[in-house]
């Protein structure tokens, strides 16, 4: 395979490919041809720069008869975790690459602002299949262009090693682990870290005028460039710092893929001989990196949660971190892999699970049976239904308006280690009580035998094991958390009437720290006996309430024992409380009848037993704690990369910006899609304002529009919001906090040749404005 130079017009014999450091993977301006990749010559690349303005006749792929390109499904393969089987030495992870790409489809995860061209270009793109996009380095192609990619060695970041290098890396392969993975961009949101500017396209074209790339950007440390004068040669050669999540990401050369060791048909097997799991990859600090991260950080995600959240933050992570440090926990089965890969860097690993409670619960639970000796830090991401334990830990109820990176920097600057109580609960059967009918559903031990949250007996667990069965019997009626929530809803509406277990006392007895208070249970006629272990309980209700007195922590080495009657159960969700009945460190109940039990929000119906529940352990938890306004992504320009002596002046000139205005409805619609976004919009006028002039400035000149104006179609709420779509444009739109608006300038959240946008709630969507027109139309 030959390149000509770009110099030249004619053809100059082929120079050796030798392996060259990750560089910079920008093709010509009107070409794909031209090589881009790692697997070229850095005095090519340095030639690239120079000469952007050559035209596409300049450069041609040589014949390719003698070469054989991969297939579209050799190329798709995935490296990603979920794509092998942890149980057996002989998965295909072994046959893939290190530097092979993620293909996902080009609208998964991705927002409007994204790039979406085909990366080969427009001369050699094949303009056929359907198009890709690579979770870890956002590169674009169609699935038959896959081939190309390959033939021009056009590789996604390298992610790991192989036992081979383990010994005596060579510097060249050290060099090519450690130093940025660039690529070019037709489209790009955000800042050139050297001049400042946006980055702006042109919109049209003429002539033989072709489509220009605008930007190249590490898809390590996410630095940008205008590609034409901005960009620096140097930087070919510079070594990655991996950005501001630096002190999380697990670089390469920590992660070793062992070697395949394969028995040997001809050696006889050994049956009595215990067969021992073999890993394919683990994780060990090595000197090749010196500067590695102080927070290594391993994520659990839950696709299934929260919609389609839960994918979408699958992929997001897999851009922002490596990928091999990232798992979808259901694809493999559990966590087992990722803990079992991780455990040589147990001291300083910290654990992120993104879903609900009982996704925490199951990677708990694991490291119970992997009998690690001290359990990581653990933060929450809460996609879940309820998310109490996320509560609890200051990570919120719901995660739906804050950036994924924004996130992870609030995991390494605004945590605390902080502990949280686990119990143990021994199941014995009643042996003392005869049944006279048995329940074709009845059980004989309880779904789980560590409790985390809570613990209950009698019509609540009721109404949860109702549900249950009425989601296995429909799951696709009840597929998100607004279904689920109006489903556990009406099920306990109708429990309340029927008062299902009002004769709950008739058929338990209840023991705290060895005191009977069965009695209290019947002099209050309860329907529910809860055991609580945190401050929260059935979707972010306080039901000890919130008194200084006997105050209930989550590692006070106490449960909370509460009772309640149908009535007061229904009353919680509208600030209601139970009867507190003791706080104690062990309890006993015996039952004589099946009763609903659930654990954690698994339900059963448990035959007569002797339920005992004692302190199991104690495990470490990371608390979110607001420490300081504003996170580091949100500084002031002038000072966001730490260029204090930067010879880019910040800019104080007055701007004509336009403002314009969107509804909640529709933001919800297409907060991932700015372009759709600004479509809805309405602009209600122009404020001459310094770009870099705070926003709790502009909030002043921008009420003022809204008193004045004459003729908006409809009345403003005072209580409006900024959008920012520029800091996190590759994963959406999202609003700034009212407190935050006296550290961000105008610049931060928008561009400031575009427009600046903001979200009120009053607004209406662009359906209802349609349909208010047609029917001024029609009745005109």
């Amino acid at each position: 395979m030959t390149f000509d130079s770009p110099g030249s017009d004619q053809l100059t014999p082929p120079s050796p490919l030798r392996l060259q450091p990750p560089s910079l993977l920008s093709p010509y301006p009107d070409s794909a041809s031209p090589p881009r990749s790692n697997s070229v010559d850095l005095s090519t690349l340095r030639r690239d720069i120079e000469l952007l303005s050559v035209s596409s006749g300049d450069s041609d792929i040589a014949s390719d008869t003698d070469f054989e390109p991969p297939t579209p499904a050799e190329s798709v393969r995935t490296f990603r975790s979920k794509s092998h089987d942890p149980t057996t030495s002989d998965s295909g992870d072994y046959h893939i690459l290190p530097s092979e790409h993620v293909w996902l489809p080009s609208s998964t995860g991705s927002s409007a602002s994204a790039d979406s061209e085909c990366y080969v270009g427009e001369k050699d793109c094949r303009r056929s299949g359907e198009k890709r996009r690579c979770a870890a380095c956002h590169v674009v192609a169609h699935t038959n262009c896959f081939s190309l990619l390959a033939k021009l060695n056009l590789n996604c970041k390298t992610t790991f090693r192989d036992y081979a290098s383990k010994k005596t890396p060579s510097k060249e392969s050290t060099d090519g682990l450690t130093a940025h993975h660039w690529i070019h961009k037709w489209r790009h949101e955000g800042r050139c870290n050297t001049c400042g500017k946006s980055f702006k396209e042109k919109m049209f074209f003429q002539g033989k005028e072709k489509k220009e790339t605008i930007a190249v950007a590490c898809s390590w440390c996410k630095e940008s460039y205008h590609l034409k004068n901005c960009f620096a040669r140097d930087k070919l050669e510079e070594r990655c710092n991996r950005g501001a999540l630096k002190e999380m990401i697990v670089p390469p050369t920590w992660i070793l893929r062992l070697a395949n060791r394969k028995r040997s048909s001809r050696t006889p097997t050994h049956p009595r001989k215990h067969k021992k799991s073999h890993r394919q990859f683990v994780v060990k600090p090595t000197d090749l990196w010196s500067s590695g991260p102080s927070q290594p950080l391993l994520v659990f995600v839950n696709p299934k949660s929260g919609g389609n959240k839960g994918s979408k933050a699958l992929h997001t992570l897999c851009w922002l971190l490596n990928p091999r440090q990232v798992f979808d926990i259901t694809s493999l089965k559990g966590p087992k892999f990722g803990l079992e890969m991780f455990r040589k860097v147990v001291t300083q690993l910290r654990i992120l699970v993104c879903g609900g409670d009982g996704t925490v619960g199951w990677v708990l639970s694991t490291l119970d049976n992997l009998n690690w000796p001290a359990y990581p830090p653990m933060a929450i991401m809460p996609l879940g239904t309820g998310n109490d334990l996320a509560r609890c830990m200051g990570w919120g109820g719901v995660f739906s308006d804050e950036p994924i990176s924004q996130l992870m920097q609030a995991i390494l600057h605004e945590t605390s280690v902080t502990h949280l109580d686990r119990w143990r609960i021994d199941v014995e059967p009643n042996t003392t009580c005869s049944l006279e009918e048995e329940d074709d559903g009845m059980q004989s031990a309880l779904p789980l035998t560590v409790m985390n949250n809570y613990f209950s007996i009698g019509a609540d667990a009721h109404v949860a094991l109702q549900f249950h069965h009425s989601r296995s019997a429909n799951p696709q009626m009840l597929n998100s958390r607004l279904k689920n929530r109006i489903a556990y809803g009406g099920l306990g509406t109708i429990d309340l009437f029927k008062r299902s277990w009002k004769d709950l006392s008739d058929y338990i007895t209840l023991e705290c720290d060895g005191v009977d208070v069965t009695g209290r249970i019947k002099e209050l006629k309860l329907h529910c006996i809860l055991f609580h272990n945190i401050t929260y309980y059935a979707g972010g209700t306080i039901p000890w309430g919130e008194s200084n007195d006997s105050k209930p922590s989550c590692c006070d080495g106490k449960v909370e024992v509460l009772g309640f009657t149908t009535a007061t159960l229904a009353a919680l969700q509208m600030g209601g409380k139970g009867e507190r009945i003791a706080q104690c460190s062990k309890v006993k109940v015996t039952t004589n009848k099946a009763i609903p039990m659930q654990v954690d929000g698994e339900p059963c119906l448990l035959a007569p037993s002797v339920i005992t529940l004692g302190f199991h352990s104690k495990v470490p938890m990371l608390k979110r704690e607001k420490k300081t306004p504003c996170t580091p992504n949100l500084m002031r320009r002038g000072t966001r990369y730490g260029q204090k002596d930067s010879h880019v002046q910040s800019t104080s000139l007055i701007i004509q910006l336009p403002v314009i205005v969107v509804g909640r409805a529709d933001y919800d619609t297409y907060k991932d899609c700015f372009e759709r976004l600004k479509d809805t919009a309405y602009e209600i006028g122009i404020v001459n304002i310094e770009s870099e002039a705070e926003l709790d400035s502009a909030r002043v000149l921008i009420q003022r529009l809204l008193v004045e104006h004459n003729s908006l179609p409809y009345e403003p709420d005072k209580n409006w919001r900024f959008l920012d779509y520029v800091s996190n444009a590759e994963e959406g739109t999202f609003r700034v906090s009212r407190q935050q608006e006296h550290v961000q300038s105008v610049s931060d959240v928008c561009n400031t040749d575009e427009c600046l946008l903001i979200l009120d709630h009053a607004f209406p969507s662009i359906t209802d404005r349609e349909a208010v027109e047609l029917f001024q139309t029609q009745h005109v």
